[in-house]
């Protein structure tokens, strides 16, 4: 099969400002799979790259692995440690592979042409948050499966036994990313100091891509 993958290797480009700052208030960038929701509050990056550490990222480069016609995802975090950044961007340049091929991204697509695949392999979207205050009624008091609960929100164990309420759990009403809008809509953001941003990247190789 090897013959009909892509490795697609990319760099995401992030420009920012911030008044008053550092010429840019985005302290750490990485990415992952999307499988593990970071919350808008982690600051994994900042605090090291051991913390970030994953398939998908390597510390400075994004990598991903394709067959033809076939979409793959990640994410990117942006994370604004001290100060706000105001005046965000983010872009994805084309992906080029053997003999020139090309990997499409169009950013400057208008909206009314962003359901228009023939002019785009890329998808770029900006995610927006959801708060979680609680989980449903049935998981309530099932304490045999918190070992199935992601750790963020898993309940603290003492003696062998799971307990505590919703403010006992770590993450507990924190906001997860959740929405995810077409980044054509949202030209430019900011991230608030303290919190981080997600970028959420669709790519699709082409039936008709060459392998490498």
């Amino acid at each position: 099969m090897r013959e009909h993958i892509w490795a697609i290797a990319g760099a995401v480009l992030c420009m920012a400002h911030a008044a008053d700052a550092a010429p840019s208030a985005i302290s750490a960038v990485w990415a992952n799979d999307g499988e593990d929701k970071v919350t808008r509050e982690e600051l994994r990056a900042t605090l090291g790259p051991r913390h970030v550490a994953n398939s998908v990222w390597d510390g400075t480069t994004i990598r991903q692995f394709a067959a033809k016609n076939e979409v793959v995802a990640f994410n990117v975090i942006l994370e604004a440690g001290g100060a706000q950044a105001s005046g965000v961007s983010v872009a994805l340049s084309d992906l080029v592979g053997p003999g020139g091929a090309r990997i499409r991204s169009n950013p400057n697509r208008p909206a009314a042409q962003l359901f228009n695949y023939t002019t785009s392999e890329v998808e770029l979207f900006y995610v927006r948050y959801l708060q979680i205050k609680g989980l449903g009624v049935f998981t309530q008091g099932l304490y045999g499966i918190e070992p199935q609960i992601p750790q963020k929100l898993r309940l603290p164990r003492v003696g062998g036994v799971y307990g505590g309420g919703w403010v006992d759990r770590p993450n507990h009403d924190h906001f997860y990313p959740d929405i995810a809008v077409p980044l054509e809509l949202v030209r430019g953001f900011a991230i608030a100091a303290g919190q981080n941003q997600s970028i959420w990247a669709d790519i699709y190789v082409p039936a008709t891509a060459p392998a490498g």
